[in-house]
């Protein structure tokens, strides 16, 4: 809302596989423990679908929405998502806004136990945890198969590295699941990008500090970092 007030077209989609995007069971429930495995001793993990693929989805709706150019705002995995878009393609973004994200680099710290045991907890695939899920937009049975895709990009520091687009990346100082060393990392790989800390935010986005990301964004938007 506060970006629509500062006079922006705020576009927002369901990623594949979520929300009222399609569901692509047909792929299959990958084996967690299993990729997980296999990720650790270095083996390929099979992944239904990639971050690439997940961009190019978020290119297409700029497409069919007749959008040549757009400012690229991504959160978490959409982070990851909206700086392969940036990167791949320059051409369609503006900018770039990289929220609670990650470069994927091996080097950064893993998710607090913490954070863990709240990834869990969101996994629940009870009757009534799921339909808590899709009450939030979220599709549980999807997940793993998202997981996998993160976790097959594997480290995309060179990728980051070459988005030459105005960027600004924030992060929470109190975020357990990609603690701030994530954010500042794509920080430090993207030429003249700007970076914002922020006190009482995790990996959320606290209904105290919006007001601050809002002024963040838009100053960003306008060339004014």
């Amino acid at each position: 809302d506060g970006l629509v007030d500062a006079g922006y077209h705020v576009i927002l989609f369901d990623n594949r596989d979520t929300g009222e995007s399609a569901r692509l069971n047909a792929l299959g429930e990958p084996t967690l423990w299993w990729q997980l495995l296999k990720n650790t001793v270095g083996l390929e993990v099979d992944a239904p679908y990639s971050l690439n693929d997940m961009a190019a989805d978020g290119v297409a709706v700029l497409d069919e929405l007749g959008i040549v150019r757009a400012h690229i705002v991504g959160a978490s995995m959409g982070g990851m998502i909206a700086q392969i878009i940036a990167a791949e393609y320059p051409n369609r973004a503006e900018s770039l806004v990289s929220i609670m994200s990650t470069t994927g680099a091996p080097h950064l710290p893993s998710p607090e136990s913490e954070a863990q045991s709240d990834l869990q907890g969101i996994a629940d695939t009870s009757e009534e945890g799921e339909a808590k899920m899709h009450k939030m937009g979220i599709y549980p049975k999807a997940m793993p198969r998202q997981l996998m895709a993160i976790i097959s990009a594997g480290d995309r520091s060179e990728q980051v590295r070459s988005i030459e687009v105005p960027t600004l990346v924030l992060h929470g100082e109190d975020d357990t699941l990609l603690p701030p060393p994530h954010g500042a990392h794509t920080h430090e790989l993207i030429a003249g990008s700007k970076y914002i800390t922020y006190a009482g935010m995790g990996h959320n986005m606290p209904p105290q500090v919006v007001p601050e990301l809002v002024v963040a964004m838009t100053r960003h938007f306008a060339g004014n970092q």
